[in-house]
């Protein structure tokens, strides 16, 4: 990997953010959907991309985001070792970014705008728990950064091969919920 250095403008404040990451990218419309290989590298100066919420909601499910289960990043592990074993078989894969699928039916663009202007790289690309039929179960403003940012980038993932609504069912019967 390259080390990346990220120059922000945040409010007339210059912040310089150093992560360990390939480039990251935005396409000619701003952060449309776009060809990786069409697209220029995402660095300073480049205002943030436009967050297209439709699109990035575009196949969900529709639940609404204050119903989505809610487990604690700590508590995580435990969930995923519950799931395990119970029997769930849970891979750790990596995939890109725009193969996801959300299933909350709302995404805030500020908060997605916040993730990338905070221009931590390593936090977008922590894991994202998906379903085996690739939703997500959290991490949906993280995902939606990256795929902003660069919707072929790699985001690592905890694939539990279960569909997404025994997942789901799962998750809000976790006691950390």
């Amino acid at each position: 990997m390259t080390n990346l250095v990220l120059d922000l403008q945040l409010e007339g404040r210059t912040a310089v953010r150093k992560a360990e990451a390939p480039p990251l990218f935005i396409g000619p419309q701003g952060g449309r959907w776009a060809d990786p290989a069409h697209t220029r590298a995402w660095h300073a100066g480049n205002p943030v991309p436009k967050v297209d919420t439709r699109r990035l909601l575009s196949g969900n499910l529709g639940i609404a985001r204050e119903d989505m289960p809610q487990i604690a990043s700590a508590l995580v592990p435990e969930f995923i070792s519950q799931l395990a074993q119970s029997g769930v078989q849970v891979t750790n894969e990596s995939m890109p970014a725009h193969k996801l699928r959300a299933t909350q039916s709302a995404l805030h663009a500020d908060k997605i705008r916040g993730e990338i202007e905070r221009g931590d790289v390593e936090h977008l690309r922590k894991p994202v728990i998906i379903s085996q039929d690739g939703f997500l179960l959290d991490g949906h403003h993280r995902w939606a950064a990256l795929a902003t940012m660069d919707p072929g980038a790699q985001m690592s993932v905890v694939r539990v091969h279960l569909p997404i609504l025994s997942l789901l069912e799962r998750a809000r019967a976790f006691s950390g919920v």
